[in-house]
């Protein structure tokens, strides 16, 4: 069963117990190093079931420790579960499938279901000096709280 939280972490039940897998940038740059193909291209190989042991290994290796995992507890997790009588290779393979999805696709909003949008990133003042001063538009005919006014007549 996979838990999605809102920050593009997935809770998965793999190995000993059910761990939050997630792949930021840094994660993402070691897999293309590591394995010399783009996620992109890593992600549709996985997804086509054409993955080798190595994807499995990294993947799995990095989205733990992109999870929280400590490093020397993450490779030991893949030691031992990324073994055909240990773990479901299959089940491996659509656990690194879904991690680089959401990494690639990014988190939705738990309530609507649409993709979350990055918050802006500004200090504060160049913000302020890019909204805007005009006045509206056109008269909405409500008051400045935004509550409608009541009919006297």
């Amino acid at each position: 069963m996979t838990e999605r939280a809102t920050d593009g972490t997935l809770r998965l039940l793999w190995g000993d117990g059910r761990h939050p897998w997630r792949l930021g940038i840094a994660q993402l740059a070691e897999i293309e190093a590591v394995l010399d193909i783009g996620v992109y291209a890593l992600q549709r190989r996985i997804g086509a079931h054409d993955w080798r042991i190595a994807d499995l290994r990294q993947v799995a290796r990095l989205a733990l420790i992109g999870g929280g995992m400590t490093p020397d507890r993450a490779l030991r997790m893949v030691e031992t579960y990324i073994e055909p009588d240990r773990w479901p290779l299959l089940d491996t393979a659509a656990h690194c499938n879904a991690v680089l999805l959401l990494a690639l696709v990014g988190p939705t909003d738990a309530h609507t279901g649409r993709r979350k949008r990055p918050a802006p990133r500004g200090n504060g003042a160049a913000d302020e000096m890019t909204a805007s001063v005009s006045p509206a538009s056109m008269d909405t005919g409500l008051p400045s709280d935004g509550t409608p006014a009541r009919s006297t007549g």
